[in-house]
């Protein structure tokens, strides 16, 4: 059962990749594109977050055991991967602790997913991109302006609207969102300067996916507790589980998949603002799950408070955002 739910999520994913490389033998500017790649690595991202919730509202919370079930799936992508990529050596060392880091930055993941409402999670990523554009600052030679300052104290008015109006959100939780920024922000470096060290895209993702994958997969089993808590999960789990967790696992791989484009196309300081509309997109999302399939409906507050609250204060993100690409 596992294996056949692994190849029907991941079919529509390599058909894609395939197509893809297609298309860049042929010749295709794909560079003149980087505002679809961060599109749709939105789409899949916004995807991934929503079945995500799902999974931690109705079936485990244990962000150990989450993360490696699905290293289960993503390790049988990276194996159909392998033949199509080399060795980087001075890149590998680089690489492999930015996927560490990032790995531990998907345990507070799950733990801020089973706190909040998903789309008021997204709050992480404005954090995240101003984090970014610091970097692309010191590391990348983009610029940084008074404008863009104006911009990050713009984000962090959004975030206290958030904060102060919103309920069943507390500090400790919006700590987590800021943890969870500085945690991505080193993989999402290290990615663009393997890029612009003229790493191959493909390449470049299969190594730093492969170094987090392996990690989600063999870690928990270093730890007796949670190799029992596995052993027990593995018996109980049902077929809704297999398949939702197949699904998140190959919208998250497009989502990696286009922002590898993306970075590599554009600056990363303007890909960050696209990547932005995201909380519009998951809260969109999330209600039409909830409207489709309310018993499995991801945790998300929709009364009319909530949302407009949410709305509101994303909006000052966004504007944010905007400032901080200036």
């Amino acid at each position: 059962m596992g294996e056949s739910g692994f190849g029907f999520f991941l079919l529509p994913l390599i058909l894609l990749s395939q197509r893809i490389l297609f298309l860049e033998i042929w010749g295709v500017d794909w560079c003149a594109m980087w505002l679809l790649y961060a599109l749709l690595m939105v789409l899949g991202w916004s995807l991934a977050i929503v079945f995500d919730s799902l999974l931690v509202r109705h079936y485990e919370k244990n962000p150990f055991i989450l993360m490696w079930t699905q290293s289960c799936f993503s390790m049988l992508f990276l194996v159909y991967l392998s033949p199509l990529v080399v060795l980087e050596p001075a890149w590998m060392p680089l690489l492999a602790v930015g996927a560490v880091i990032a790995y531990f930055g998907d345990l507070v993941f799950f733990l801020a997913i089973d706190r909040m409402d998903a789309s008021v999670f997204n709050i992480a990523w404005a954090i995240l991109a101003v984090l970014l554009g610091i970097a692309g600052f010191f590391l990348f030679g983009e610029s940084w302006t008074l404008t863009q300052a104006l911009a990050a104290l713009c984000i962090l008015a959004g975030i206290i609207i958030l904060s102060y109006w919103h309920r069943h959100i507390t500090p400790a939780a919006f700590g987590l969102l800021v943890l969870l920024a500085f945690l991505y922000a080193p993989g999402n470096v290290v990615q663009k300067m393997a890029l612009n060290g003229g790493v191959p895209l493909l390449t470049m993702m299969f190594w730093f996916l492969l170094f987090r994958e392996c990690t989600s997969f063999t870690f928990p089993w270093c730890m007796p507790r949670f190799r029992r808590l596995m052993a027990h999960f593995i018996v109980k789990v049902d077929f809704t589980f297999v398949w939702i967790t197949g699904f998140v696992v190959a919208t998250y791989f497009l989502g990696v998949f286009f922002a590898a484009h993306a970075f590599a196309a554009g600056p990363i300081s303007l890909i960050a603002v696209v990547g932005n509309v995201q909380p519009f997109l998951v809260l969109f999302l999330a209600w039409v799950l909830f409207r489709i399939a309310p018993l499995y409906a991801s945790r998300e507050l929709l009364d009319w408070q909530s949302v407009r609250v949410k709305l509101v204060s994303f909006c000052v993100v966004f504007v944010g955002m905007m400032l901080l690409a200036v």
